[in-house]
C-alpha cells in the first residue's frame, strides 16, 4: 500500500496562557471553596480534598483506605446497590478519587449541563456511603 506522505504542518509558537487564579469563598458549613472560572468549557470537575492521610490507615489493613474510596459509589443509603451508580451515570458523570500521604481527594467530573443533577450525588458519596 503506497501513501502518499504530507509535509508536516508547521508548528506555530506556544502562546503563554495564564491559568485563572482562584475565587475563594466559604460556605455557611464552613467548607472553603476554590473555583477557577474557565468559560467555554462543557466538563465541570469538582473535587473534595479531606484532610486524611494514608498514615491513618491501619498497617494492618494496608489497602483499605483505596478500596473504601473506590468503591464508595456504589450504593448509598438514599440509593442502595447500583442505583447509585446508575444516578451518577445518567447525568453523565464519572465518580473517582485518590489516597495520598497527605489527604483524601475525591470528585467527579460532569457536563455543566448536569452539574446541577451531578452534585448531590457528590455529596451522598461522600456522607452515607453503604458499602
Amino acid at each position: 500500500m503506497n501513501a502518499i506522505l504530507r509535509p508536516r504542518p508547521q508548528v506555530a509558537k506556544a502562546q503563554p496562557w495564564p491559568f485563572p487564579a482562584a475565587r475563594q469563598t466559604v460556605l455557611d458549613n464552613g467548607l472553603n471553596v476554590w473555583t477557577f472560572d474557565l468559560p467555554g468549557q462543557l466538563v465541570i470537575s469538582a473535587e473534595l480534598v479531606i484532610p486524611v492521610s494514608l498514615s491513618a490507615e491501619p498497617p494492618a489493613a494496608e489497602g483499605v483506605a483505596t478500596i473504601a474510596l473506590r468503591t464508595s459509589d456504589e450504593g448509598s443509603a438514599a440509593h442502595p446497590g447500583p442505583e447509585l451508580a446508575r444516578l451518577v451515570e445518567q447525568n453523565g458523570a464519572v465518580f473517582g478519587g485518590h489516597c495520598f500521604p497527605s489527604a483524601t481527594i475525591c470528585g467527579l467530573d460532569a457536563p455543566v449541563t448536569r452539574l446541577a443533577g451531578a452534585m448531590p450525588l457528590l455529596a451522598e458519596i461522600v456522607r452515607e456511603p453503604a458499602y
